[in-house]
This record gives C-alpha cells, sequence and structure tokens, in this order.
C-alpha cells in the first residue's frame, strides 16, 4: 500500500524483546527503528518494547497488547504500526484484520526498509527488483 504525500506518516513503534535482554540493547534496536523511520519521512509517535520469552503465533505481540496498542494508537492518532522484527505474513494478516476498520497499517521491520528503497529507486530495474523482494517477503 503507497502511503498518501499529502498525509504525515505518524508511526507508533513496538518490538519483542526476551526479558534478559540488556536495557543498552533494547534502547539500540529502538533507536535504529526510529532511524529507519526517519529515513522514510515518518514521525515515531509512540515506541515501546515488550518483554516476552518467544512472540505470539498469530499477531507476535498477543492480541490483548495489540487491542492496547490500537486504543492507543487512535488517542494519539498514529497512523502505521511499525513492529521491529520479520514477521509470517500470517501474522501480518491478522494484525490487519485488527487494525483495518481504523484506518491503521501494519508493516513491519522489512517492509519499512523496502519502503525505503522503494522511495529511492531510481531506475526501473531497481523498481522490479524492490518488487520482487516484496513478493517474497509476503
Amino acid at each position: 500500500m503507497q502511503q498518501n504525500e499529502t498525509q504525515q506518516l505518524k508511526v507508533f513503534l513496538v518490538d519483542i524483546v526476551p526479558p534478559t535482554f540488556p536495557a543498552d540493547l533494547i534502547e539500540h534496536r529502538m533507536q535504529e527503528l526510529e532511524s529507519l523511520v526517519t529515513t522514510y519521512k515518518g514521525i515515531v509517535i509512540v515506541k515501546t518494547m515488550q518483554k516476552r520469552m518467544r512472540p505470539d503465533y498469530r499477531f507476535y505481540i498477543g492480541k490483548g497488547k495489540l487491542h492496547e496498542i490500537k486504543d492507543e494508537m487512535k488517542l494519539v492518532g498514529a497512523n502505521l504500526l511499525v513492529i521491529g522484527n520479520i514477521l509470517k505474513p500470517a501474522q501480518i494478516f491478522n494484525i490487519a484484520e485488527i487494525l483495518r476498520k481504523d484506518n491503521i497499517q501494519i508493516w513491519d521491520r522489512v517492509d519499512l526498509i523496502l519502503k525505503i528503497f522503494e522511495r529511492h529507486a531510481t531506475s526501473t530495474e531497481a523498481r522490479l527488483q524492490i518488487e520482487l523482494a516484496a513478493i517474497k517477503h509476503m
């Protein structure tokens, strides 16, 4: 889905780390993700890290946490949820179904990186390679 250039991209960042993950690495991970959003010309409105041993099979962050995030996104006016890891296509679909009625998009880390490349691609060959990579990711 192509983001309308006139609409400001307001991003809610979320990621999962194991409970024993060092705090400095958590901060580094979030800064890196925020830098990617800034490169895409988005604005990070909220960022959060969930400590969990392993991701939820259906929703990555868990259905309850997803509903909390959705409510907070509506409250602050965020229109894109970026999850800082590689999600399975089924997880992206499941999350998108919950966020769809509120016009909130969901991207994982790979989607964000592909969107950055897509925005900066100038040649036809580069655009085709990015499109191929996006299809493989789906």
